[in-house]
């Protein structure tokens, strides 16, 4: 299978969403599927990041901490199989949302990983809380699979 893996970070970034599809993808790429990693570049000496994988750096429109709108994700991910987003990714989980009537009508699964809620204070907790309100439940719904740590997480978070 073909696999889109959409993660707002990776290394050589450090944290823990990165941390996961990279091994993610490791893991889909030694069962013998074709897999290719789509993550803002924040700092351009990601670009030498070399290792066995296929992993594209875009450059984002704009970005403020690990939160980077790419528009040109929506080109990138046409073409796949299954559309792995790990989820909270600002700006990345947004274009995949838009495109998901699209990407469904040619087959393409998503796939949405909840790794976290988010929480802030003052004015990005505003900005958190009015996407939990209007864009949250749009992202979750156009997934075909929601994958959560656990059960007893789900039931107590956002989603």
């Amino acid at each position: 299978m073909k696999v889109a893996i959409v993660t707002p970070t990776f290394p050589p970034y450090p944290g823990g969403i990165g941390r996961f599809a990279y091994h993610h993808a490791i893991g889909l790429g030694s069962l013998g599927h074709e897999v290719e990693v789509f993550s803002p570049l924040y700092d351009q000496k990601n670009k030498n990041l070399e290792n066995k994988l296929k992993v594209s750096f875009l450059k984002p429109m704009f970005s403020y901490g690990n939160a980077a709108y790419v528009p040109s994700l929506s080109k990138k991910i046409k073409g796949f199989d299954i559309i792995h987003l790990h989820y909270p990714f600002f700006g990345g989980a947004e274009v995949v949302w838009r495109q998901a009537k699209k990407l469904k009508k040619r087959g393409t699964k998503i796939i949405i990983h909840y790794h976290m809620d988010v929480v802030g204070r003052g004015w990005i907790g505003l900005i958190f809380k009015l996407h939990r309100m209007f864009l949250l439940n749009s992202i979750i719904k156009v997934a075909d699979r929601v994958i959560v740590t656990s059960m007893d997480y789900a039931r107590s978070s956002d989603i």
